[in-house]
């Protein structure tokens, strides 16, 4: 149910992304293209990680891919959908945290993988965990091609957010600017 409810979530926000009003029942809050149901933008692209490494980890354990998809094909479309559903979100918002934390993710289930059967399985089921990983490294370094009007405060790159953070160093090596300051270094450090 958490995959098929994830792939719900992530196809309303991505609709909303685009201009489809999901949520028009809300009225004039629902005309923003960044609502969603979880909150803001990057808090949705974080929740999206969650079920693409779970759907990911499922295409690297066959025994519990099969163990998922023991009524049929329902199962591997719900894994699909979700791994499908997921990154896509993902590449629209694209927020450095949540590829990093994509990449960790799947790297620990490859890993959990490894160590709990000793050997890894067959192309098949780790190319998912290899592509997962390629794209997600892939979208840490480059821009998103697809542009919705995200704005750059909202979902700032790994880049300019590397770059901010080492202006603010320089100007408090010991301490930085402190928790909870990012928006007022962002507007004074900013490329």
């Amino acid at each position: 149910t958490f995959l098929v409810s994830s792939s719900v979530v992530a196809l309303a926000g991505i609709a909303q992304m685009f201009g489809v009003p999901v949520y028009a029942w809300l009225g004039d809050i629902a005309k923003s293209n960044l609502l969603n149901s979880i909150g803001n933008i990057n808090s949705f692209a974080t929740f999206l990680v969650a079920p693409l490494v779970i759907s990911t980890a499922l295409c690297v354990s066959p025994r519990v891919f099969k163990q998922v998809c023991q009524r049929g094909k329902i199962g591997m479309v719900v894994v699909g959908i979700t791994l499908i559903t997921s990154l896509a979100g993902l590449i629209i918002v694209d927020f450095w945290v949540s590829w990093t934390a994509v990449i960790l993710g799947v790297c620990i289930a490859l890993g959990g993988s490894f160590w709990h059967d000793r050997k890894l399985y067959t192309r098949a089921y780790t190319a998912v965990s290899i592509a997962v990983i390629a794209i997600s490294t892939l979208f840490l370094v480059i821009q998103s091609p697809i542009r919705v009007g995200i704005g750059v405060e909202v979902s700032p790159s790994f880049s300019a957010s590397w770059s901010i953070a080492q202006e603010t160093l320089k100007s408090d090596p010991l301490t930085g600017s402190g928790p909870g300051t990012w928006n007022v270094d962002y507007t004074a450090y900013r490329s």
